[in-house]
């Protein structure tokens, strides 16, 4: 059971950071579209 729980903390972590990471990805791509649009 404590092997388990080892293993899924690190996967769920990394799964975070990765969310996060798209998502700063997200909003920095589409503030370049609408500044474009703006010119």
């Amino acid at each position: 059971m404590t092997k388990e729980s080892e293993t899924v903390a690190p996967a769920a972590d990394r799964s975070h950071i990765v969310v996060v990471l798209v998502a700063l990805i997200m909003i920095s791509a589409v503030g370049v579209l609408f500044g474009r649009r703006k010119r």
